[in-house]
């Protein structure tokens, strides 16, 4: 993040506003390219990750239209600090924190983490501000890996995933020519791995109860009454009474 243009129209620490400037770097294809981008969207409340649309400041070749971008950043994880019960972020939290990385505690907590030791009860207030700022990196982090790998995999595959986290607010509709509609899912940050099941079954079995076909037909179906009616897929049929799952 670079500089920005603050409108004062949100939050007033937060650089995630309409009209403001951030500079992002483009990895691969783009060997490290910076570029200058305008938020012209926010997507809120922030939940996990701050998502926006941004525009190029200077179009180019590599980059000419909106995109939609998700960044994972602890500072604004709205939700991730409600249900965590954690501070919102404050400058001073961010200071303290600073410092207790510099002294080593927080690689030394991160470690802990990892290993998945006892540790202190930070639900309930016994952690100090920079151990919660460790605990809300390292999780955001996790989270920003999987959505990662999530898209690696989608890649070259459909079905590769089971998705934890299917609302209609992690899909965007972009309209097309000839009153056509392209679909996009957005969100992979909470999914599990084909690759991590032992087999079909089990595999099978997890893709019915968290029946990711029905957490969006049946919201939009109540959501547009008479405007839209949802038909069970043949495969969520077939789980469905495989499972004993009411479709």
């Amino acid at each position: 993040m670079a500089d920005h243009e603050q409108d004062g129209t949100n939050h007033p620490r937060c650089p995630y506003v309409v009209r403001n400037i951030i500079k992002l770097q483009l990895k691969t294809p783009f060997d490290g390219q910076t570029i200058d981008v305008k938020i012209t969207k926010v997507f809120e409340p922030f939940t996990c990750s701050s998502a926006m649309v941004v525009r190029p400041v200077c179009p180019t070749t590599t980059w000419e239209s909106d995109m939609v971008l998700k960044l994972f950043d602890r500072r604004f994880a709205t939700e991730a600090r409600k249900d965590d019960r954690l501070s919102p972020w404050t400058s001073d939290i961010e200071q303290n924190y600073h410092q207790f990385i510099l002294d080593g505690h927080a690689a030394k907590l991160v470690a802990e983490l990892t290993a998945d030791k006892d540790l202190p009860d930070w639900n309930f207030g016994t952690w100090n501000s920079s151990q919660d700022e460790t605990y809300l990196h390292d999780y955001i982090q996790g989270l920003y890996e999987t959505e990662i790998e999530a898209y690696n995999i989608l890649a070259d595959i459909q079905g590769g995933i089971l998705n934890e986290d299917v609302k209609t607010r992690n899909f965007v509709v972009q309209s097309c020519p000839e009153n056509r509609f392209h679909v996009f899912m957005i969100d992979f940050a909470l999914c599990n791995f084909r690759e991590k099941y032992p087999g079909e079954d089990e595999w099978e079995e997890c893709k019915s109860w968290q029946d990711e076909e029905g957490a969006v037909g049946f919201v939009m179906q109540k959501k547009l009454p008479g405007g839209f009616v949802y038909h069970r897929s043949a495969r969520y049929k077939k789980l469905d009474e495989k499972y004993g799952m009411d479709g």
